[in-house]
């Protein structure tokens, strides 16, 4: 058995190789063209053709008989397994490839005779001088006589282990860059519930102090008008910046998602959003409860739909949004998904123009990140919908 086999073959032509090939099937025509009239030199010269491009084309391409042994194989072929095409011929697959290999390719060419079907697959070889992995994509289909009665097969070996090799690179770099993501948000999100930590603390005690002073002064005030009026300024002017504090800390680190879950949480986003924005209607529909989802899941999916929200209210010019959470269960895979559906009716946008600086960046980054799926859909005129996909738990 020959197991040095040649995997070194280059798969692609060059163009003076590609014009070598070209001038000689036209010279072969041309020569049979000369010496052999009628119909005998048709087919001679789709015989030259035949013959030329079998043995010329950069690709290994093998012929095997029911006994799955091969009766021809092209140049490429030969190459690729370091003999001779007279030496393969007659051979089985077991002959010329490592004894793992060969029994999955056997395997595969059985197939393909029983099933009188194609296939294609992709196959680990061992690796090369330089310790890379090597793939080889095969292609197999069964060929028929003239009868119409299956005669053997006839199959391509490609060598692609050069595009697998790029594309587990480029999977790597993928999964780098997603576990960085997840680590920026991560660290985002301890920045945001610090500052609102910091801002609760100290404004929240300097505005008791404000209210408890503007008591005492009342008291000493009397029916002094002036400083009646300006007490009220002063406590009107600290239930505003209440609310502004109030707001901000919102924004920054909901306290009900880390106390109460992310359904109550949302239910008082709603609440609180809604007062804000009076013309329009936001309905929210949550499936079941989902306080006991990953708190990481939690964040993304509140984030979201905040900033979904902002949009509505600064570009979409919507008079209606809905807002939809559900449970997705896969019976054959334990893994269920929490599925996020955000729909208005405003004004759209091409998302291929126009999502610049709508924050759909930062949704979309959320969701890949947590190894979800995200989706947008929008048409001028036609309103926008947001659909999210985030693996919860298994059950």
């Amino acid at each position: 058995m020959n197991t040095g086999i040649n995997l070194k073959m280059e798969m692609f032509e060059t163009n003076e190789q590609k014009n070598a090939t070209s001038k000689k099937i036209q010279k072969n025509m041309f020569q049979y063209n000369r010496k052999i009239p009628g119909r005998r030199r048709d087919d001679c010269i789709q015989n030259a053709l035949k013959s030329t491009l079998f043995n010329e084309i950069p690709l290994a391409i093998f012929y095997q008989d029911l006994n799955l042994r091969y009766i021809s194989v092209n140049q490429a072929f030969a190459q690729f397994v370091g003999q001779s095409p007279e030496n393969i011929v007659g051979k089985s697959v077991t002959d010329l490839f490592p004894a793992e290999q060969a029994e999955k390719l056997q395997a595969s060419y059985k197939l393909a005779l029983k099933t009188e079907r194609k296939l294609t697959n992709i196959y680990q070889w061992p690796t090369n001088d330089h310790g890379e992995n090597l793939y080889l994509s095969i292609f197999i289909a069964p060929f028929y006589d003239n009868e119409g009665q299956i005669a053997g097969l006839v199959g391509t070996h490609d060598d692609i282990s050069h595009s697998m090799r790029a594309s587990l690179i480029n999977n790597n770099l993928l999964r780098e860059n997603r576990l960085l993501t997840q680590k920026l948000f991560s660290v985002q999100e301890d920045e945001r519930r610090s500052l609102a930590r910091d801002l609760h603390d100290e404004l929240g005690q300097w505005l008791i102090a404000i209210q408890t002073e503007v008591e005492e002064i009342k008291k000493i005030a009397g029916k002094n008008k002036p400083l009646q009026s300006s007490i009220r300024a002063v406590q009107k002017y600290a239930k505003s910046m209440h609310k502004v504090i109030r707001s901000m800390l919102q924004k920054l680190r909901p306290v009900l998602l880390d106390t109460l879950g992310l359904t109550l949480c949302l239910y008082e986003q709603k609440k609180d959003w809604s007062t804000r924005h009076p013309e329009i209607d936001y309905e929210l529909i949550i499936e079941e409860d989902f306080k006991n989802i990953d708190e990481s899941i939690s964040i993304i999916v509140y984030r979201i739909i905040q900033e979904a929200l902002n949009n509505v209210c600064l570009h979409a010019q919507a008079t209606k949004v809905q807002i939809c959470l559900s449970r997705e269960k896969n019976e054959y895979v334990n893994l269920d998904h929490l599925c996020l559906r955000i729909k208005d009716n405003g004004v759209g946008f091409d998302p291929n123009k126009d999502a610049k600086g709508y924050g759909l960046l930062g949704m979309r980054e959320r969701a890949i990140a947590a190894c979800g799926d995200f989706t947008l859909r929008s048409k001028p005129g036609e309103g926008t919908l947001i659909l999210a996909k985030l693996p919860l738990a298994g059950r």
